[in-house]
């Protein structure tokens, strides 16, 4: 049995994936370093580094918790999460099921309304 094969793909699934994933990182890291050198590369007028800062530091970190709340609160049984906390009693249980089911529809919301707006020139 190879390592790896119990990975849904398969192994060459992740192989593929992980070499997609070290390019990226390769591809934005070299464009990032470059950006303060003599060839100052930029991207819409910035150097590259602060703008994959901008969009890293600032709008990824923001949606991967949102995201990640959401998966963790549709997907694992509260039944789970009681037991995970180590406790008998709901109070955990509901806050946690509120904020991590409707926290990510009140964002989209709110991404929708402040996009209309800006478009209509109010914002």
């Amino acid at each position: 049995m190879r390592p790896f094969d119990d990975f849904s793909g398969g192994f060459n699934s992740l192989w593929y994936f992980v070499a997609v994933t070290v390019l990226a990182a390769l591809v934005l890291g070299a464009a990032s370093a470059l950006s303060f050198t003599p060839l100052q590369w930029q991207l819409a007028g910035e150097p590259v580094l602060d703008v994959v800062d901008r969009v890293a530091g600032g709008n990824v970190i923001i949606f991967s918790g949102v995201l990640g709340a959401a998966l963790f609160c549709w997907f694992i049984p509260p039944q789970r999460i009681r037991t995970v906390l180590g406790t008998t009693h709901r109070w955990w249980e509901w806050r946690i099921y509120l904020v991590g089911r409707y926290l990510p529809l009140l964002m989209a919301i709110l991404v929708v309304v402040g996009y209309a707006l800006s478009q209509l020139g109010l914002v």
